[in-house]
């Protein structure tokens, strides 16, 4: 049921902005949207991160896949993927023999809320989700394999900005 709602706030979204390739914006246009995700907002973001990382099980060709789907623009010099309407982006990068597909935003929510929802549509059925309460990081096994980790990375102009990543 998530799954199929997933598809379609996807493929809605994905209908109301144009996806522009990197080749046809200059790398000073292209960053983050202004919208700050509410908390209202924390499905959706759970549901983008599980298509792009958690189904793709980090790997990049399908994770780009998916993101070519998306309202997104890539940003020519970092290879980031920002999203176009909200603080949000995707970027997929190589750390050792490891593939890993993180997702950046900025909300207004509550850490841990933000935190256990992303656990909840990415990690592994019955696997132990490990959250330590004084930092809201969390950790878990990853449903597709690798390890899931979230964890709030700082805090600029008044808007909170957390890490949400996959390492397989």
């Amino acid at each position: 049921m998530l799954r199929a709602a997933s598809l379609l706030a996807v493929a809605l979204l994905a209908g109301c902005v144009e996806t522009q390739s990197a080749g046809t914006v200059a790398a000073a246009q292209v960053g983050p949207g202004s919208s700050l995700l509410d908390p209202e907002d924390q499905i959706f973001a759970a549901m983008l991160f599980n298509d792009v990382c958690g189904d793709t099980g980090a790997k990049p060709a399908a994770a780009k896949a998916v993101l070519a789907k998306l309202p997104v623009t890539q940003h020519p010099e970092t290879g980031t993927y920002y999203h176009q309407n909200l603080d949000l982006s995707f970027k997929l990068v190589k750390e050792g023999s490891h593939d890993v597909c993180s997702m950046v935003f900025g909300s207004r929510s509550e850490l841990s809320s933000i935190g256990l929802m992303l656990a909840a549509g990415s990690a592994a059925k019955g696997a132990p989700v490990g959250m330590d309460p004084d930092t809201g990081e969390i950790e878990a096994k990853a449903a597709k394999g690798g390890t899931l980790y979230f964890a709030p990375i700082n805090q600029q102009n008044g808007r909170k900005y957390y890490r949400a990543w996959i390492t397989n």
